[in-house]
């Protein structure tokens, strides 16, 4: 069982304050940001800065679910498994309907993801970019071959 802390569990009654979870559908939003600062343990991102890189959930676009630090050269996918992990069984201990739509950009195209995701959500979007997909629309949506 999920041992819910302090501040987690605040922002959790929050939510269920602001009606969040009265939504017909609820959608979750993942991704990792940077906070750069310059702070002794801050670790040099991918953007050659220093700074802190967290791992961050919205619910339904507006309000932030869950926030879990990293160091800032923590590749996005690492450990996203777990957080997600994390995520649902705060969720799940809060008695929070089921959640229909999750999205993530493609540090979340990873196999145990999608397949955690798939016991947890009715649809998930996982956004990429690859030139063969940069090439290929503007010539569908064109109406070019």
């Amino acid at each position: 069982m999920y041992k819910l802390k302090k501040l987690e569990s605040l922002n959790i009654d929050i939510l269920k304050k602001l009606g969040v979870f009265k939504s017909d559908k609820l959608t979750i939003d993942y991704d990792n940001t940077i906070i750069f600062n310059e702070k002794e343990d801050s670790k040099m991102t991918y953007k050659r800065n220093y700074g802190y890189q967290p791992g961050v959930c919205t619910i339904n676009e507006e309000n932030i679910l869950y926030i879990e630090n990293r160091n800032g050269n923590s590749d996005a996918k690492s450990f996203q498994l777990d957080t997600l992990k994390r995520v649902f069984d705060l969720l799940d201990s809060q008695k929070i309907k089921k959640v229909h739509n999750f999205r993530a950009d493609a540090a979340s195209y990873q196999y145990d993801v999608i397949s955690f995701l798939q016991s947890k959500v009715d649809n998930f979007y996982i956004g990429c970019r690859n030139s063969y997909v940069e090439n290929i629309f503007p010539k569908l949506a064109s109406g070019k071959k």
